[in-house]
């Protein structure tokens, strides 16, 4: 959601003293693949948590040895596929996920990545934008979306900084996958608007819409677990350029409440919270109040807060231990995709 409409979901729960359920499921009745490598590096595993877009939790084929040369964990929630809630379960055992597995085992916090193919990478690329923190780079096989938009709002201003500068993205689309490489496209648009630095791209000839193979992954990981890119000029001087213009949609907003034009205001503010998200905020939140125009009764996503994909609580990360973590995956084993 963006700031205005989780400032409206938040509002909303507190006046009408909603229970809000920090997590739509109870994690230790979940069920995960988890693959741990037989050696463990000096400076500790890597990890890649897959968002599938199938119901079930498998391991691709030809990534085990992969995982294997890097020292990295695998890690994957069953009924996690694209016919799941986004918001309620697919982000919330992605990161489930994470923190579990970094309580079971020692993880290195600059070779641990979010990954999934397909409608899995889409939802993956929605992880990555919204915790830099947490994630030091993404695998999107076959599936992206441009951020900035309805569905991958930009976040704070801090975290977009982090985004742009450290997360590494790998895009694996098979050449012959029309619908993939236009997905790319719009997404590649995108972090070139928003001045994303660490971006590589690799377009596997004769191709489909299918899985990376072993040859293919192992590019990905060689991508993710390179050195961010260097600070350039061009990217400073880009991102002040967007900020600079945020400030300005913002400060139109502030002339029109002042000359008492409520609905000019209430629509630049609409438009600059869609278009800026997190860049835009809080200011964004402190126009809104003092425009007194609905527009925090009316944000897109709060008259509705629990329907899919708009979960208020879905983001808060869980913290319960799972036993599911004591069970890893026999090396021989090939599960089917």
């Amino acid at each position: 959601m963006t700031p205005l409409s989780a400032e409206a979901v938040r509002r909303r729960i507190e006046r009408s003293h909603i229970r809000v359920r920090p997590q739509m499921f109870d994690v230790a009745r979940e069920r995960f693949i988890l693959y741990v490598p037989p050696r463990e590096p000096t400076g500790g595993y890597g990890l890649l948590v897959f968002v599938p877009p199938w119901p079930q939790a498998a391991i691709p084929p030809g990534w085990i040895p992969i995982l294997d040369r890097y020292g990295i964990i695998f890690v994957s929630a069953e009924r996690s596929g694209n016919d799941e809630n986004v918001l309620e379960r697919r982000i919330p055992l992605a990161l489930a996920a994470l923190e579990n597995v970094g309580k079971a085992h020692r993880i290195d916090p600059s070779r641990t990545f979010v990954g999934g193919f397909s409608g899995g990478a889409r939802v993956a690329m929605r992880i990555a934008l919204a915790y830099p923190d947490k994630f030091a780079g993404a695998l999107l096989d076959a599936g992206s979306d441009p951020i900035g938009e309805r569905g991958t709002p930009l976040p704070s201003t801090a975290r977009l900084l982090q985004f742009q500068t450290r997360t590494k993205l790998a895009y694996a689309t098979g050449a012959a996958d029309e619908g993939g490489l236009s997905l790319d496209s719009a997404s590649l648009a995108s972090m070139q608007h928003w001045c994303v630095a660490n971006v590589s791209v690799r377009n596997e000839p004769r191709v489909g819409h299918d899985v990376a193979d072993g040859y293919v992954f192992g590019w990905a990981v060689n991508v993710l677990t390179a050195d961010p890119r260097r600070e350039t000029a061009a990217l400073s001087e880009c991102r002040a350029r967007r900020s600079a213009e945020a400030q300005a949609a913002l400060d139109r907003a502030a002339a029109d409440i002042e000359q008492g034009r409520q609905a000019e205001a209430k629509e630049e503010i609409v438009e600059a919270d869609r278009k800026y998200g997190g860049l835009a905020a809080p200011r964004s939140i402190e126009l809104a109040d003092r425009c007194s125009c609905g527009i925090l009764d009316a944000a897109e996503g709060a008259a509705s807060p629990g329907r899919r994909n708009e979960s208020p609580a879905a983001n808060a990360v869980p913290g319960v231990s799972a036993s599911w973590l004591r069970q890893p995956v026999n090396r021989e084993a090939r599960p089917r995709i």
